[in-house]
Order: C-alpha cells, then structure tokens, then sequence
C-alpha cells in the first residue's frame, strides 16, 4: 500500500458511513470485492496465455464481467501486470 492508500480509505470510508449510512460490514464487503477483482481479472489473463488461447478475442467477455463499458478498461489489469508479459513469450 502507498502513503495515499490509508488517507483513501479513511476518506471513503467516512463518506460511506455519513452520507451513505454504509454499515461496517457492507464497506469490508466493498473492500474485499476490490482487492479481489485485480487478482482475478490478471488470473484469467494469465491462464489464458498459458493455454494458447486467442486473448484479444476473448478481452470483451471479462470486460463485461467486470462491468466495464469497453475492453479497453480492462487493459490497466494487462498493462499493470508484471507477470504478463513474460508468460506471454512462452505460450507459442
């Protein structure tokens, strides 16, 4: 975590629970669910690589998965990945 992180999550936290009355247990549940998301999305990148499966083509459905409007929100999870792009090379 950065020096930001805390001062983040100390500020949404605050707005969830006065302006949203969030209980403590629906902004864990919001908190785990976002910690949970990059490890999944770069997960199904990576096995994907592994299998020699067509990633361009099959970028739209996580896409959806995770909500996103368009593939190329989706492209941080590839971009920020350091594991990626060395698996990459390997799967031809």
């Amino acid at each position: 975590m950065t020096a930001l992180a805390p001062t983040l999550q100390a500020f949404f936290t605050d707005r969830l629970i006065s302006q949203r009355g969030a209980s403590p247990h629906t902004i864990a549940a919001y908190r785990d669910t976002f910690r949970l998301l990059p490890g999944f999305a770069v997960g199904c990148l990576l096995r994907w690589y592994r299998e020699g499966a067509d990633v361009q083509s099959r970028l739209p459905w996580l896409s959806a998965y995770l909500g996103h409007k368009d593939p190329r929100s989706t492209y941080w999870y590839y971009s920020d990945s350091r594991v990626i792009p060395m698996s990459a090379p390997s799967r031809a």
